[in-house]
């Protein structure tokens, strides 16, 4: 559980709190956990999981800017990549806050901690079947959302009347 908080958290000191309040939480819902529904580490790792998404969406209201400083400054060429790189992040990360819980905890697990069906199956306590499904829900509304949120591209200035595609004069046409 450790790793899994401290691997999400970049603050050492608050994935440190993480951990602790979600061993508190457990210990607290211990009566509550029902052995024929899973293994206990699975219990664990849906409190883990809640504690983490709900420090994570107060993290994000706390610092809704993107620091410059982040980039570094090597050359004009590398600040470029790395600000359309943080661009595509930071559009990417619109969707996945736009998709339920469930479908964004799939897709994050799957393609950017690599983990298998049967991974994620455990950790959410589900069966390999129903995380496949939820995949499958999953990459659909993704696919939505993309549509729905990339830019637009930019409409150019209109073209004088009297110039063809190329840029050449067209000749004057006769009206009847």
């Amino acid at each position: 559980m450790w790793g899994y908080i401290h691997r999400r958290v970049k603050d050492p000191h608050a994935a440190d709190d993480l951990v602790a309040a979600a061993f508190l939480a457990a210990l607290g819902g211990i009566g509550r956990y029902d052995l024929g529904r899973g293994a206990p580490e699975a219990w664990l790792y849906g409190i883990v999981r809640r504690k983490l998404a709900e420090y994570l969406r107060k993290a994000r209201r706390r610092q809704r800017k993107v620091e410059l400083h982040d980039v570094e400054m090597a050359s004009d060429g590398d600040v470029q990549a790395d600000l359309e790189q943080q661009e595509e992040s930071r559009f990417v990360a619109r969707i996945l806050a736009a998709l339920p819980a469930g479908e964004r905890e799939v897709l994050v697990g799957l393609y950017h901690h690599r983990l298998s069906v049967r991974q994620i199956a455990a950790r959410m306590a589900r069966s390999p079947k129903a995380v496949e499904n939820l995949l499958y829900r999953a990459r659909r509304r993704f696919k939505e959302k993309f549509l729905e949120f990339r830019p637009q591209p930019r409409p150019g200035p209109p073209k004088p009347h009297g110039i063809d595609q190329r840029g050449q004069h067209e000749p004057a046409r006769e009206f009847r």
